[in-house]
């Protein structure tokens, strides 16, 4: 709520603003409903029949993305992975296509996206083609579901190896970055290629 108010205190459109982490008050939702923000990511069905109360409360209607956990080992710390089952964050898969029914169904719930983001600091490529192609997969399921979603967000957490000098400072190693990446490129490439038959838009958000 607090970065919310900053946010728009300091000029960010209010379409280009999405809520997103765990723990949402009800105060915060119907905050962020009122200022009419683009969306939410939302991260569990439970969370999603709040919004909806409160939306309905309002006379509103709530745009949400719905957030998958895909159960990928990022191969990263275990306090910054996101997106295996024990993770606190986004819906078990097995449960995914269930929960984009019901909210579907929801009053006051428009779901315009699919969600992801498998941790931070990751610095190997399998991961992510593991998590692209699983994306893949779900977007062709919710279609077939007859919901039409506007877009998928791929998530981020794109890392840099780090070394420690005796400064006790870290520095980034100097490696290849674009050719470590470039396998992934191709799996990204055909998961654009299937959003575009769909017209769907992919968002990514690289960190470092």
């Amino acid at each position: 709520g607090g970065e919310l108010y900053l946010a728009l205190k300091f000029g960010y459109l209010r379409n280009k603003i999405t809520f997103t982490g765990v723990g949402k008050t009800d105060e915060e939702i119907e905050y962020a409903l009122k200022e009419n923000i683009f969306n939410f990511t939302v991260e569990s069905l439970q969370e999603i029949h709040v919004i909806s109360e409160i939306a309905h409360k309002l006379g509103l209607i709530a745009r949400v993305s719905i957030r998958v956990n895909p159960d990928i080992n990022a191969n990263t710390h275990p306090y910054i992975t996101t997106g295996m089952k024990e993770n606190k964050f986004g819906i078990d898969s097995k449960d995914i296509l269930e929960v984009f029914r019901t909210s579907s169904e929801l009053p006051n719930i428009d779901v315009i996206g699919i969600h992801s983001h498998i941790g931070s600091q990751i610095t190997e490529v399998n991961p992510y083609i593991e998590a692209v192609k699983y994306l893949g997969d779900l977007i062709e399921k919710v279609e077939k579901m007859d919901i039409h979603i506007s877009y998928l967000n791929f998530g981020g957490g794109f890392g840099v190896k780090y070394k420690n000098v005796l400064s006790h400072r870290y520095i980034p190693q100097e490696e290849d970055a674009e050719n470590a990446y470039a396998s992934l490129g191709d799996h990204v490439e055909s998961v654009i290629k299937l959003l575009s038959s769909y017209n769907k838009k992919l968002v990514i958000e690289p960190g470092r």
